[in-house]
């Protein structure tokens, strides 16, 4: 089973990647997965994230099933009795894998020729995991009873293991449902078909009998004799039978989606240019850097933030009437504990704190409400009593309650951001607008009863995420709000091991503090930040690119570059001791958003946020060209309306992310969809 002195399910994990079959974690004690796994039908987990899923040996292991393990199938039977049966079945035992479950037996093979899906064979005795499943595996177990290697050979390879399993079921005198030999009720399909509507009515009828198991030679009798009753020629059937069996037989309505997932993945950002680590921030990064196993580009972007917090709220910069002060708020995201995502702000504070001597008075966290927020940079509270004599009241006064916060620069660190995200899909949690608020004019206020408020709170937020806790729970809702594009999004993992750590020396320490502890000095003398003439050429050559919609989520999520690129460029000048914005500074922030755009594109990829929309995009990117058709009728059924769908394809043709063609037919136009 596993070698001495070797954790069993690290062993475990290791043995499974060797046979080539992808697993996710399993929280103790359950059989549900807490990961977005469906994913990982199409793709095998890396390195990184097996690592963090099972470093402390403690986790449940599932091994997915279907094509991305070679075609793995596990025959799951529950029924004791007749588990013990196969258990003891020595011919079985010699021939492929047999795990003793908590209630069964799962016996393992691998089909070479045909995709099973999963699927019940005997509700209550026997199912069948195959694509679309997962099945846990020793040293797994539930509640004290383990999952159990009973013979460990060779996995038996099958042409089809839908049809393998329900032989060997047969030969255990057990009758296996067939829906494929049910009758069919012609009378009954023919009345679901209606004049004008034959292609669609047809091609639902069809996929409804295909889900339920019917062959292709049935099928094609079936449809040519309805079809042909209902006036359709022989054409329109060819084409609506070609999209219905191009799927494997049981599917319902013919369909099998791909995972839920980003329509397109897009790879690692490449380096920021270098411009973006110009002048102090640059330097600090290159001094942390060799002893460090951070991210540069965390570094640098915690750097920007916790020194546009220290600054305050008086240097600023106007865009009309809009006051922007130094306020950015990078998410740094990165794949679980290996991307030392949070290592790189323990290495800002150091170095801050040397500089500032109240520094770590300006910290906080826990991101759970607006209230809460609002209070560690509150106004004083005053209230309103009456001023009585003898009895009568004669006037009013105002008591002071509660000083209030006299200094409101604020930096909340968050290390769960999935935690925070999570707080503001609750009914009635004010943190969103309050955070919105806080980047916007740092005015503070709710619709609540609470009588807090706050004015000229100058509050920076340091977070940090993995990418799939923030596709799981950022929703389009928050994307659309404007509260995802108030941040700036930098991929993170880790540039290096260092067993030993690293030690900077401390006249490098000294030095930066130095430069630092003068910068914020500075910057406290300035208010209203002006750019250079030749800043001012460079931002109108570049303004309409930062300011111009872009089409899907990730659109949403950057849609305040301009913004953002003139308070990073006016933080970069303030280190420099300058108050005006010259072209090094723009140029400085720009190298750096061309990263966060980089990194936004990296974990959206081009998705639009319509759920709807991008179900569609994934469809056409998986499957391939689709009739208008079959996107209305077989993709969806009856669970989106015609004018959801209708939107949805509206938008991936505006964003440039599909095109529709007519197609002449013997009968009417065909309308086909295909993802560019």
């Amino acid at each position: 089973m596993g070698k001495v002195g070797v954790n069993p399910l690290h062993q475990a994990v290791n043995d499974l990647c060797q046979l080539g079959i992808a697993v996710i974690p399993i929280p103790p004690n359950t059989k549900a997965a807490e990961v977005k796994w469906k994913q990982y039908e199409e793709r095998r987990p890396t390195v990184e994230e097996l690592r963090g899923w099972f470093g402390n040996g403690e986790s449940n292991i599932a091994a997915i099933c279907g094509r991305v393990s070679g075609g793995l199938a596990v025959l799951d039977i529950d029924d004791s009795q007749l588990a013990e049966r196969m258990a003891n079945d020595v011919g079985l035992q010699a021939e492929t894998t047999l795990i003793r479950t908590p209630k069964g037996l799962h016996i393992w093979v691998k089909e070479t020729e045909a995709t099973s899906h999963s699927t019940p064979l005997i509700p209550g005795t026997a199912d069948l995991k195959a694509d679309g499943g997962y099945v846990l595996v020793p040293p797994s177990s539930i509640n004290g009873r383990q999952y159990t290697i009973l013979t460990n050979t060779t996995i038996k390879s099958v042409p089809n293991a839908r049809e393998w399993a329900v032989g060997l079921l047969r030969a255990y005198d057990l009758e296996v449902p067939d829906q494929r030999h049910e009758p069919l009720n012609i009378a009954q399909v023919v009345d679901e078909m209606h004049e004008g509507n034959r292609n669609d009515s047809l091609f639902r009828v069809l996929s409804k009998l295909r889900g339920k198991g019917l062959g292709k030679e049935e099928l094609e009798t079936f449809a040519y004799q309805t079809g042909r009753g209902q006036g359709l020629d022989d054409g329109e059937i060819a084409t609506i039978l070609g999209s219905v069996t191009r799927y494997p037989t049981g599917e319902t309505n013919g369909w099998r989606l791909p995972p839920e997932s980003s329509p397109r993945v897009h790879e690692w950002p490449a380096p920021a240019a270098e411009e973006a680590f110009y002048g102090l921030a640059g330097d600090i990064v290159r001094t942390l850097e060799p002893h460090t196993e951070a991210d540069p580009h965390a570094l640098l972007a915690d750097i920007l933030a916790t020194f546009g917090m220290l600054a305050g709220p008086h240097p600023h910069f106007m865009v009309g009437l809009q006051r922007h002060e130094m306020r950015v708020c990078p998410v740094i995201v990165g794949p679980t504990g290996h991307g030392r995502k949070g290592l790189s702000h323990a290495e800002i504070v150091g170095v801050f704190n040397r500089a500032v001597s109240d520094f770590y008075s300006r910290l906080t966290t826990g991101l759970s409400s607006g209230e809460g927020l609002i209070q560690a940079v509150h106004d004083p509270i005053f209230r309103h009593e009456a001023v009585k004599e003898k009895g009568r009241v004669v006037d009013y006064q105002d008591i002071l309650v509660d000083a209030g916060v006299e200094d409101k620069r604020l930096l909340v660190v968050e290390p769960e951001f999935a935690r925070t995200l999570r707080v503001l899909s609750r009914e009635g949690n004010t943190l969103s607008p309050v955070i919105r608020l806080a980047w916007d004019s740092g005015n503070l206020k709710t619709m609540t009863k609470s009588p807090a408020t706050a004015t000229g709170a100058h509050i920076t937020i340091v977070a940090h995420i993995t990418k799939e806790e923030l596709l799981h729970h950022l929703d389009s809702t928050e994307a659309g709000s404007g509260f995802a594009n108030r941040f700036i999004w930098i991929a993170a993992k880790r540039s290096k091991l260092l067993p030993d750590g690293g030690k900077i020396p401390v006249s490098d320490l000294n030095d930066i503090a130095r430069r630092l502890n003068e910068a914020l000095t500075f910057a406290a003398t300035v208010e209203e930040m002006q750019r250079d003439a030749i800043a001012h050429d460079i931002w109108h050559e570049v303004y309409q690119s930062l300011s111009q919609g872009k089409p899907g989520l990730f659109g949403a999520v950057v849609g305040r570059g301009e913004a953002n690129v003139m308070r990073l460029a006016c933080i970069y000048a303030l280190m420099d001791t300058s108050s005006v914005v010259k072209a090094e500074h723009l140029t400085a922030a720009l190298g750096l958003w061309e990263y966060v755009e980089a990194t936004v594109l990296y974990i959206f990829g081009d998705a639009t946020g319509d759920r709807t929309a991008d179900t569609i995009l994934r469809a056409l990117r998986a499957q391939g060209p689709m009739t208008q058709t079959e996107i209305y009728a077989g993709l969806f059924g009856s669970n989106r309306s015609a004018e959801q769908i209708a939107q949805a394809l509206s938008l991936l043709a505006e964003a440039g992310l599909a095109v529709s063609q007519e197609v002449e037919t013997a009968g009417r136009p065909v309308t086909i969809w295909s993802a560019k």
